[in-house]
């Protein structure tokens, strides 16, 4: 990582305001790791080393309110500072050139000052008028992008220099400066987020030079705890979607935390956040794929974003819950996994199940904040009494506006081996079920087939009918029955 760079004492700079801002030349910003800069400026100390010596310094000085008394002090004890998360606090504490010692003790006195007086400070330092120290404190600290839409919306020049409710030509001289300033520092950010995620593009493009068209704007890339950038065709798609099971183990929480996109870059935390499944000590996981499939391709499959301490788990991944192939353990950290070795070519689970292997830290077992399949299959999944009369596999009328809105669907992946399965619950023969199902999926077949047009001839089409033999639930109740009458269709890429 870049070497974190520490100005004690800084000499005064013509304009009385700039030796207070931060911006593009601030050292958080330039040394970035893995940059030249960072590179450059590595020092012989350690990052942690010298994070230990600024916090014994700043130790020293938290205590300092000297000057705050009686109506200058918030008479309300307050448990945090008013200005912790905006970008006050950024610039007065940060790692940067212009965050001094002198100023973390004015953010010390922000934190017990009375409203009154912490505008006066802050107007004071920043050269600004008091009545603009508002707009300064609802700015946010400059965001960790964790995706390539959070970093798009800071590349247009445009956006975030103007704030709802001003007017630039009624703003201060300085005011007008911190704000093109953090702007520019934003700019920066994005544009090394870009550069990251245009090589995890090109690399997976690379190695999967079949997988649909590599201009489209369906993929997303990412960016995990440790700064690694992962691309994912199928971009937000890519994520597991529901909690099927959790056993919390050993102080276990929130196993919702481990849905969705990512949610953090933070790598080390000391207490628990809804936001990040924390497994538990010899705690399991099982989620669930709804509009997506994890498939084998060229390279990883899995990819497990974990924060927090590096924790082993052991990985399992099943079609339909029951049935588990075990792909055995995974080193934690963040976690890529080539599935290769263990499954059949073209072969497609919906679930995933993690098991943590009993390893301590401060937040107990592993801290899942995603689960994506990289190589995923997109799937799509219709009800059978929507599409067909009960016991009969030709369409019915209402059918094709059905299939009509999943056409778009289809048509945005651009190609690849389209399968259709369809499915029965266990009312009547197994032999009879089997052949309806083998209809209804090739009835469903030659519906898309017409209305995708010259696209078509970009899919190698395939349909199968399996009958009573893959329920998605126990066939002991209508309503369970009904979620076994399906057709499901999968687009794996070449």
């Amino acid at each position: 990582m870049g070497a974190i760079v520490l100005c004690l004492s800084c000499k005064e700079d013509k304009n009385p305001s700039m030796d207070r801002l931060g911006g593009p030349t601030d050292a958080s910003e330039s040394a970035t790791p893995g940059s030249e800069r960072g590179r450059d400026t590595a020092a012989t100390k350690t990052p942690e080393g010298l994070l230990n010596d600024l916090q014994s310094l700043l130790g020293k000085q938290a205590s300092d309110t000297s000057g705050l008394t009686g109506a200058d002090r918030n008479p309300e004890s307050v448990e945090n500072n008013p200005f912790e998360g905006s970008f006050i606090e950024e610039n007065l504490t940060g790692f940067s050139f212009f965050a001094t010692l002198k100023n973390n003790e004015l953010y010390n006195k922000l934190g017990v000052a009375s409203p009154e007086k912490a505008k006066e400070l802050l107007a004071d330092h920043y050269g600004i008028r008091p009545e603009e120290v508002a707009l300064l404190a609802s700015i946010e600290a400059k965001p960790d992008f964790l995706n390539e839409r959070q970093a798009r919306q800071f590349m247009d020049p445009a956006n975030g220099t103007a704030y709802p409710g001003t007017r630039p030509d009624t703003l201060s001289e300085n005011l007008k400066e911190i704000l093109k300033k953090r702007h520019s520092g934003l700019q920066l950010k994005a544009e090394q987020f870009f550069r990251g995620a245009r090589q995890a593009r090109e690399a997976f493009y690379e190695r999967n030079p079949g997988w649909h068209h590599n201009d489209s704007t369906l993929g997303m890339t990412y960016r995990d705890s440790r700064n690694t950038f992962i691309y994912l065709p199928l971009g937000s798609r890519s994520f597991a979607d529901e909690v099927v099971s959790y056993d919390p183990g050993e102080e276990g929480l929130f196993p919702e935390g481990a849905l969705g996109e990512p949610d953090t870059r933070q790598s080390n935390f000391v207490k628990p956040r809804p936001t990040i499944c924390n497994i538990g000590v010899l705690g399991s996981l099982t989620v669930q794929f709804l509009d997506n499939a994890l498939t084998d391709v060229n390279g990883p499959d899995l990819y497990i974003f974990e924060t927090g301490k590096i924790e082993p788990t052991k990985l399992a991944l099943s079609k339909d819950g029951v049935n588990w192939t075990e792909i055995g353990k995974i080193e934690g950290g963040t976690a890529m996994v080539d599935i290769a070795p263990y499954v059949r070519a073209g072969e497609t689970f919906t679930y995933v199940r993690l098991t943590d292997l009993n390893t301590w830290s401060m937040v107990p077992g592993a801290d899942v904040d995603a689960i994506a399949a990289i190589g995923g299959a997109v799937r799509l999944q219709l009800d059978s009494s929507v599409l067909f009369e009960f016991g009969r596999h030709e369409l019915k009328p209402e059918a094709a506006s059905t299939l009509a809105a999943i056409i778009p669907r289809i048509e945005e992946l651009g190609g690849g081996t389209l399968i259709i399965e369809g499915h029965t619950d266990n009312v009547g023969n197994g032999p009879s079920n089997r052949v309806l199902s083998e209809r209804r999926a090739e009835s469903v077949r030659k519906h898309l087939v017409s209305h995708l047009g010259g696209l078509s001839k970009n899919f190698e089409w395939k349909s199968y009918g399996h009958g009573d033999s893959q329920p998605v639930a126990p066939n002991d109740t209508d309503e369970n029955r009904q979620k076994n009458r399906r057709v499901e269709i999968l687009v794996l890429p070449h």
